[in-house]
C-alpha cells in the first residue's frame, strides 16, 4: 500500500486500529478479521516493521482486506499526533499498563494502538 495520511481513511466517526511494529502477516490477518467484525474504519501501520502485503496476509484475513483499509504511514508518532489533532482519542493496549480498559471513559473517535507480540508498545 502507498503511504498516506491516516485521517484520510478514518472518518469522523467510529474506531481505528494502529499497529506498532506488528509485521507477522498471519497476526495482521487475524486483526483484520476482528476489525471487520467490529466495524473498524481503518488499520494504520508503518512502512518499516509493518506487514508485507502478501498472499499469507490476504489468506489469513479471509476477505477482511476488502472491508477494512490498510493504511501505511512513514512515521507512527507523527500519524498519532495528527489523529489526536483531528480529535481522535488514542488508547495504547499493553498488558503492563497501569489502567484497566474497562475503567477508561472511551469516546466515539477512538484509535486503539496495538504493539508487537513480544515487544509490546514502544514509547
Amino acid at each position: 500500500p502507498a503511504l498516506t495520511a491516516p485521517s484520510a481513511s478514518l472518518s469522523q466517526e467510529g474506531m481505528g486500529v494502529v499497529l506498532d511494529q506488528t509485521p507477522a502477516p498471519d497476526n495482521v490477518g487475524a486483526i483484520l478479521r476482528s476489525a471487520a467484525a467490529f466495524s473498524v474504519k481503518a488499520i494504520v501501520t508503518t512502512a518499516r516493521h509493518g506487514p508485507e502485503a502478501t498472499g499469507v496476509l490476504a489468506k489469513s484475513a479471509s476477505g477482511a482486506l476488502e472491508l477494512v483499509p490498510l493504511v501505511t504511514v512513514g512515521n507512527l508518532a507523527r500519524a498519532l499526533t495528527e489523529m489526536n489533532d483531528q480529535g481522535f482519542m488514542t488508547v495504547g493496549l499493553d498488558s503492563e499498563g497501569s489502567e484497566n480498559l474497562g475503567s477508561v471513559a472511551l469516546r466515539q473517535l477512538l484509535v486503539l494502538v496495538l504493539g508487537a507480540v513480544v515487544k509490546g508498545l514502544r514509547q
